[in-house]
């Protein structure tokens, strides 16, 4: 039947070529988890984009080349995204405008790359946020207050997590883009009936936020 659509746990949603990508990625050497913290600090403070020639002058005790190299493992790794010799996305932030305005505990706003993302900045960042989106079937906006410890309220809005193509994309060029929330079960299942091609399964927003602070509070951390 059309818009039909399995929900399932935070934990379920966690399979085992996903925990490998995240294995994979906590391999990086000291000085490239050095350079990633000054990435994610400088996303928090200013947005981004940020220059990869920036990043030499915020650590002073590092020579430019080795620093460009760490830049260069970090991309590698799918832990940033740099083009033209910029940073422009660093998970769980991006400096283009995204369908996910993540508003900071100080009322700075920024762009999260998708909807667990955005759910991931409070327990990353140990603060109250409040994220402002719209439901993906119907466009009409969304608005959801996150402590560290959990969404407050709005326990109707659904998160979409998309199955991710090919394992050789980067996440922003792949599953990223079928991460979204819905305003409703309904709303979700009447999507799913114009778009049964796309695969995944859907979450509560209790669930998802477990997922975004299990990713960007737990397994970022490790690296950081």
């Amino acid at each position: 039947m059309g818009g039909t659509f399995e929900v399932k746990r935070a934990e379920d949603l966690l399979d085992a070529e996903f925990i490998a990508k995240w294995r994979d990625r906590k391999s990086i050497d000291p000085l490239a988890r050095e350079v990633l913290r000054t990435i994610l600090d400088r996303f928090v403070e200013n947005g981004g984009p940020l220059e990869t020639e920036a990043v030499t002058r915020h650590l002073p005790g590092r020579s430019p080349g080795e620093i460009q190299e760490a830049i260069a493992r970090l991309d590698q790794k799918d832990l940033i995204l740099v083009q033209d010799g910029k940073v422009v996305l660093a998970y769980p932030f991006s400096a283009a405008p995204t369908a996910f305005r993540v508003m900071l505990g100080d009322g700075r706003g920024r762009y999260a790359v998708c909807a667990i993302d955005a759910l991931g900045v409070s327990p990353m960042l140990g603060q109250l946020v409040r994220i402002c989106s719209s439901c993906h079937h119907c466009g009409e906006p969304l608005e959801m207050v996150v402590r560290p410890d959990g969404p407050v309220e709005r326990a109707s809005i659904m998160v979409w997590v998309g199955e991710r193509g090919d394992i050789r994309q980067k996440a922003c060029s792949s599953i990223c883009l079928t991460l979204n929330f819905f305003q409703s079960q309904e709303h979700l299942r009447q999507w799913r009936k114009n778009h049964p091609e796309v695969s995944g399964a859907a979450a509560s927003l209790d669930e998802a936020f477990k997922l975004g602070a299990r990713i960007f509070g737990e397994l970022l951390g490790e690296i950081i």
